[in-house]
């Protein structure tokens, strides 16, 4: 059975869903890593009532529950569970000779994040290569709008010395990696450079070599259209734009803009990855978050050992 049919039978033996997506280094090639690494296969189901979806599911796949997250998940403390970032995460499903972990996301929270990025944490997922199981047009609209939203932020931080069309793509890669506590623990230091080299067609594709902000020389050189980028800064997502009023930002000047954006993520990613590894232990138990946790810092050890 091919990755994809893994995944369809997974999800389709789930609940009904409005979306669902892989992603991930089980789907997608990432440098550094193999088949040994024995990598979960990460999927997002998008629902429209989470706790009615985690009731139904947890009848008829008991094991994907613990029984501390079957009393969280199932009751009306899901709510609560949902923090800001909206998902609940269940992990280590041993299934088909395969190991699973979803993320479930309410259809309005999914779409709101996208659209405004009031929360990061799956808007940043999406920048990056995903496989589509099921969607709708709504949603495909809106993946395609925070991808053009994060191409454009990319280009606003990317700092003067990046010149590159792989600056680019990391630049944009690392949006969702900027404060996130858990890179500091438990991932691969080099775990942009890695998504990015292992799907340079990907990021080619949906991203182009160049735009209305920045054009590519026969080297691959960029050159910033600095005056574009300034122009469209109202085009921002409305949560990102009302941080830059409130921070009294000069939106002519493009380093104070980067310092403000920057701080924006770096603090939206730090506070969300903080949470939703509390959370991570109430919808998991300890004993699966554990298990998850181990091989992330064992390959974080691996490739510093490697680097040095």
């Amino acid at each position: 059975m091919d990755k994809e049919q893994n995944l369809k039978k997974f999800v389709y033996s789930r609940p009904r869903c409005i979306g669902a997506f892989g992603y991930g280094s089980k789907i997608f090639t990432q440098l550094g890593y193999d088949e040994s690494d024995k990598a979960q296969y990460d999927i997002i189901f998008i629902v429209d009532d989470m706790k009615r979806w985690h009731r139904l599911n947890s009848r008829i796949n008991p094991n994907d529950y613990s029984f501390l997250s079957k009393m969280f998940l199932t009751s009306d403390r899901v709510e609560n569970i949902k923090g800001s970032t909206g998902m609940t995460f269940q992990t280590n499903i041993k299934e088909n000779g395969a190991t699973f972990k979803y993320g479930v996301i309410e259809y309005y929270d999914f779409l709101n994040h996208l659209n405004t990025w009031d929360s990061f944490f799956v808007t940043g997922r999406f920048h990056k290569p995903i496989l589509p199981i099921k969607s709708n047009i709504t949603i495909n609209t809106a993946i395609d709008k925070n991808r053009t939203n994060g191409l454009y932020v990319s280009l606003l931080t990317l700092n003067e010395d990046k010149d590159s069309l792989m600056d680019v793509y990391e630049a944009l890669c690392n949006l969702s990696y900027m404060g996130d506590t858990r890179m500091s623990i438990a991932e691969n230091p080099l775990k942009v450079h890695n998504i990015v080299g292992g799907n340079v067609e990907f990021f080619m594709m949906e991203y182009g070599m160049e735009n209305d902000f920045f054009t590519t020389d026969s080297s691959g050189k960029i050159s910033k259209n600095k005056k574009e980028l300034l122009n469209n800064i109202s085009n921002l997502p409305s949560s990102l734009l009302s941080y830059l009023d409130a921070n009294h930002c000069n939106k002519e000047d493009l380093q104070e803009i980067r310092k403000i954006i920057t701080t924006y993520l770096t603090n939206m990613n730090g506070k969300e990855s903080k949470e939703q590894t509390i959370k991570g232990i109430k919808t998991n138990g300890i004993t699966r978050s554990v298990r998850y946790a181990i091989p992330k810092v064992m390959k974080k050890v691996k490739s510093l050992s490697i680097k040095g």
